[in-house]
């Protein structure tokens, strides 16, 4: 049989010799460089179409050290709020000529090898919202000279720069409109699993503030991040004494786990007994069966915050992160009694 002939890809040459100008114009042109005009832009670009060229940013990408690539290490995508900022910072950075890179770490303990395999293509930078990464990948994205940003999580003490919700401040002004309405038994269901730093911003704004105005300290129980372990929570309330006024969730599927508890096993009316109050504002927040009161997270504002600091010409040293908080807003609807925000002062 013989050997089929071998059909020669079409090159940068092939399509600056077309278009009566030198490779050096042609790459420049694909790079969104400056120095090459709309004419030539458009005749270069007319001259590769007609040839069928496809500019190869992998390539350029061994050649100048750097991709045109946004690295996102992200965890279990069925999370409506990682989705939400995946497709906001997808739209944000293609607006600026970018493209993203998306790795998974479902576990959020595969951060590291996550990193690891995205540094392989040499990205502007690198979005990390499963988890927190080691001491040491932070060492080597700094010693790379490469922005690692941590996003929708408070990173605590890490020597990550961070974007996240300013979740102390949304849960104070939480627990004052609750205050305002008159509750005075609270209860907090947190999420305390691996990485959830989170929900102890959460907790210590809520409860800080009950406790200055005077009431006992609410309740904690684990709610375990979860539609289970919210349901579960109820029965964990009633064990240590009797149910509480409100309950402020550290997310929202914990907050319909216990909504559903309280009305089917309990029998017991929301919010004329008990209110609730999630965080995160999912879709489901909304529907007729729930109407959960939740705070939402500014999703815009955090992606436009990730990219700034991703492109910014000052890569932050390391022991000196940058950490931008970004105000929650509260979406007030059927399954809470309260004050609303304007009329506390908050």
């Amino acid at each position: 049989m013989a050997d089929r002939k071998r059909i020669r890809a079409v090159t940068s040459v092939d399509v600056a010799r077309a278009a009566g100008v030198s490779q050096s114009v042609v790459s420049r042109a694909f790079s969104q460089a400056p120095g090459v005009s709309p004419a030539t832009r458009e005749r270069i670009e007319q001259a590769a179409a007609e040839l069928g060229y496809r500019h190869n940013q992998l390539a350029r990408g061994l050649i100048t050290r750097r991709s045109n690539l946004l690295a996102l290490v992200a965890g279990v995508l069925s999370n409506p709020l990682h989705l939400s900022l995946i497709q906001t910072l997808s739209r944000l950075a293609q607006a600026r000529g970018y493209r993203v890179l998306l790795a998974t770490a479902p576990d959020g303990h595969d951060m590291d090898a996550a990193i690891g395999d995205v540094l392989a293509y040499m990205p502007v930078g690198i979005v990390a919202m499963a988890g927190t990464p080691s001491a040491a990948q932070v060492g080597e994205c700094a010693r790379l000279k490469l922005p690692l940003i941590l996003v929708g999580r408070d990173p605590g003490a890490s020597l990550v720069s961070s974007v996240c919700c300013d979740n102390e401040a949304a849960a104070r002004q939480v627990a004052f409109c609750l205050l305002a309405a008159g509750h005075r038994r609270f209860a907090f269901l947190s999420s305390r699993v691996a990485d959830t730093a989170f929900s102890m911003a959460r907790e210590r704004g809520f409860c800080a503030t009950v406790v200055s105005a005077g009431c006992p300290a609410p309740i904690v129980v684990n709610g375990g991040s979860s539609y289970a372990g919210g349901y579960a929570a109820a029965d964990a309330l009633l064990n240590v004494g009797s149910l509480p006024d409100a309950v402020f969730c550290a997310g929202d599927a914990i907050a319909f786990g216990f909504m559903d508890a309280v009305r089917r096993d309990l029998g017991l009316s929301i919010p004329d007994r008990i209110s609730v109050v999630g965080f995160d504002d999912m879709p489901m927040a909304s529907w007729a069966s729930y109407e959960l009161t939740s705070v939402r997270q500014q999703v815009e504002a955090m992606a436009d915050a990730v990219i700034d600091l991703l492109l910014s010409t000052d890569v932050p040293d390391l022991g000196r992160p940058t950490k931008r908080l970004v105000p929650g807003d509260l979406i007030i609807r059927r399954s809470a009694r309260l004050a609303p925000p304007g009329a506390v002062g908050v």
